[in-house]
């Protein structure tokens, strides 16, 4: 057994970039665990990392997630274990991924030249059932489980931002990924995702996780932290305190679960100093502030804030988010029985 740990990383984003959870979560995973099963790791720099209107229109997310499962293809014998990590439309490859394994199934190596089929068919289930019923079949793909999908601030309509919202071609650019299934599929075991309170851009509106409800035994945590898009998902120096906190969440519940990862804090650049009081910057580069701003809706109860935002509302009394207001009462009752930070 060994496990296969995918991390696909967001829009601009690359191992030269400052390094975002992605990244640190990549440097940190052992190449073994202290029983001696190994860890392998994959990772994914994001779209745009080589040309910018990439990044911005979402061009090459098909090609990230038909690296990612030819990687699967290539690596997975039977009882091995995945685990996906991703942020912002990173994380919306690896939640596509999911879903194209669920459809599809993962092609045995010796068919690995039918992945361009098999996502074609992903694109087209809802018009063919009985096509990719038959194409698992023939080419005796595998339904494997995934032990964990862990992703921070799924952005966008199905993760690809509307850049310039009224321009027609921002709409034809993006409509070829609609089709993507991001709800959490049967074969996701354990799924994590931490969402940003206070990002403000239309054009990064959170795509949320939801359970299946006839899959009691599937967990799911979903956690609103305090800071906007990249306050939450790393990859800038000036966040970084604050990207460590839903980062060391993120670890410490995959601890919790025992999920069998296993880390090394000291080979993660800059190690882990988290801070929920530092400062929120306002710095997000002009192109996407011409889509306006917003508030995000919350989605969960008042237990799916994390107790480091709880802690800044009720500790600087200029920290109050629209979308909190609705949990005022809650909030300012609320006594910590955990120490953070």
């Amino acid at each position: 057994m060994k496990r296969l740990v995918l991390c696909c990383d967001g829009s601009f984003q690359n191992l030269e970039s400052y390094p975002t959870n992605v990244v640190k979560i990549a440097q940190a995973t052992q190449h073994r665990d202290e029983a001696g099963v190994a860890q392998i790791v994959y990772y994914d720099a994001g779209v745009g990392s080589g040309f910018f209107l990439s990044g911005v229109f979402g061009w090459g997310l098909e090609t990230n997630i038909h690296e990612a499962y030819q990687f699967l293809c290539l690596n997975y014998a039977p009882g091995d274990e995945i685990y996906c990590f991703g942020f912002s439309r990173g994380a919306y490859t690896v939640r596509s991924l999911v879903g194209l394994i669920h459809y599809a199934g993962l092609l045995p190596r010796k068919y690995i030249q039918h992945v361009g089929q098999a996502y074609q068919l992903y694109r087209e289930v809802k018009k063919n059932p009985e096509t990719i019923a038959e194409f698992r079949k023939k080419y005796k793909t595998l339904s494997v489980p995934i032990t964990l999908l862990a992703c921070w601030d799924t952005v966008g309509r199905l993760g690809v931002p509307e850049v310039i919202p009224w321009l027609p071609f921002d709409r034809w650019a993006n409509r070829k990924y609609r089709f993507h299934n991001t709800t959490l599929s049967p074969l996701v075991e354990n799924a994590l995702h931490a969402v940003a309170i206070d990002e403000r851009h239309r054009n990064f509106v959170v795509t949320p996780m939801e359970r299946l409800p006839d899959h009691p035994r599937q967990r799911l945590r979903q956690v609103w932290f305090p800071g906007d898009h990249m306050s939450v998902g790393g990859g800038s120096y000036h966040r970084r305190r604050l990207s460590d906190v839903s980062l060391l969440w993120m670890i410490e519940t995959i601890q919790e679960w025992n999920l069998g990862l296993s880390f090394s804090f000291d080979d993660m650049a800059g190690g882990l100093d988290p801070d929920f009081t530092t400062a929120i910057p306002d710095d997000i580069p002009f192109m996407f502030e011409i889509g306006g701003r917003t508030v995000r809706e919350m989605v969960g109860s008042f237990e799916d804030i994390h107790i480091s935002a709880k802690r800044r509302w009720q500790q600087q009394s200029d920290y109050r988010p629209p979308n909190l207001e609705p949990f005022r009462t809650e909030l300012e009752q609320w006594h910590p029985i955990a120490q953070f930070g």
